[in-house]
């Protein structure tokens, strides 16, 4: 197997799921903002070998409750914190 054609395939693909997120919080205005996984892989040599499984967003507290609501009504398979 070539490992490092799996990783960066496997990092593509969750920049792909990143992005589209992002859009879709942007887009209704919560204003997230990225922390941990992909944001931290930034600053290693190789992003690529950081093994991310979701992504991490903070949203304002007085619209955390907004914001699940809004994640669930997406239905879409994308592991967000």
């Amino acid at each position: 197997m070539d490992f490092q054609r799996f990783d960066t395939l496997t990092y593509k693909v969750h920049e792909y799921h990143l992005e589209k997120a992002w859009m879709r919080f942007e887009k209704a205005r919560f204003k997230p903002i990225l922390i941990k996984s992909w944001a931290a892989a930034q600053f290693y040599t190789e992003p690529i070998k950081r093994r991310d499984n979701d992504i991490d967003l903070i949203i304002k507290p007085d619209r955390y409750d907004e914001a699940v609501e809004f994640l669930k009504s997406l239905n879409e398979n994308i592991a967000i914190d």
